[in-house]
């Protein structure tokens, strides 16, 4: 079924199985929200309002489950940058331990003698 915002004229196609009774929608670009209802068998079916020349630039807002509407925050890539940063060092300081180490390591603990061995780092 497509939907349209009484407001902006943004349409919107979404499954029958979604309105049923009626639903709660919310329009995504300018958050005019309304009640929509399936239209009754009876009727016959009027033809859809034209939607503005103007994209999208975000999905709708009750669209199907599968088609989730995430926005990525605001300097999320740096903070995705930052983290893996952060996880590379943590991990490069941890290997830089186990080699700096490894003596006390090996008098400590027996075992762990072989893997070093294994490497050659005796």
């Amino acid at each position: 079924m497509q939907l349209a915002c009484p407001a902006c004229a943004a349409t919107y196609q979404v499954p029958d199985a979604l309105i049923g009774g009626g639903r709660q929608m919310q329009c995504v670009r300018c958050g005019e929200a309304w009640f929509a209802t399936a239209p009754s068998h009876t009727e016959t079916p009027a033809s859809p309002p034209v939607a503005p020349a103007v994209p999208r630039t975000a999905p709708p807002a009750h669209t199907l489950p599968s088609e989730p509407a995430i926005a990525a925050p605001i300097g999320g890539s740096r903070r995705l940058a930052l983290a893996w940063s952060a996880s590379i060092i943590v991990w490069l300081g941890g290997l830089y331990a186990l080699w700096h180490a490894r003596l006390a390591l090996a008098e400590a603990w027996p075992p762990i003698a072989r893997p070093y061995a294994a490497l050659g780092l005796e």
